[in-house]
């Protein structure tokens, strides 16, 4: 597989993509969360073998939700507190879940622009 890769993908898919790379020996880089307007880009960054594999989502802002990849990786526990802490986008089946804060923050999600 050629090597840095970004594929843009509708959220229902996420599960079964990350499932794949899973099964393919991929671990998990990271998750990154970039704010547009109207929208969040969501990237997840997967390494095998130095070829990098990204997977990009955009979920809109009002109905910020996503299905939580710790089933498969549990270490994006992380990740996902912190995306829900920082840009209020709900994670589903998050297995290791501060609700909220996994910072102390002086505000909910700073990160988030003022409408």
């Amino acid at each position: 597989m050629e090597s840095n890769l970004i594929h843009t993908i509708d959220a229902s898919e996420l599960g079964i993509q990350v499932a794949t790379f899973k099964t393919q020996g991929y671990r998990l880089v990271q998750i990154s969360v970039l704010v547009i307007p109207e929208a969040f880009e969501v990237t997840y960054s997967f390494d095998h073998h130095l070829s990098l594999q990204h997977l990009r989502i955009l979920i809109p802002k009002q109905a910020a939700q996503l299905q939580s990849i710790t089933p498969f990786y549990a270490g994006a526990f992380t990740y996902e507190n912190e995306i829900q802490d920082l840009f209020g986008v709900t994670l589903v089946g998050l297995q290791l879940d501060f609700h909220g804060h996994f910072y102390q923050l002086s505000q909910p999600t700073p990160f988030v622009p003022p409408a």
